[in-house]
């Protein structure tokens, strides 16, 4: 079974796969994952930040809970600086 509930951000986008978004209430940063419940046998995603212990189903957000600040499929490597990377 999945859960196939959309969350709107706070400007009326759908939140997708790795998006990192903001809380707008507590102002912590999450990163949308893909997440599985092998028990109840249930997948969708997930708001994650490991370094606080936060990981919950995206649709416990409501709508406009969240804004999106971008999402880390897509770099543009014109305004990556090789420099710090290769070193």
């Amino acid at each position: 079974m999945n859960k196939a509930t959309e969350v709107l951000d706070s400007s009326g986008k759908v939140i997708k796969f790795h998006d990192v978004c903001q809380d707008l209430v507590t102002k912590e940063l999450v990163l949308i994952e893909k997440g599985v419940n092998t028990y109840h046998g249930i997948c969708g995603l997930v708001a994650v930040n490991k370094y606080i212990g936060l990981h919950d189903w995206l649709d416990v957000y409501p709508n406009g809970a969240l804004k999106v600040l971008g999402n880390v499929d897509w770099i543009d490597v014109n305004k990556v600086d090789t420099k710090r990377v290769n070193t």
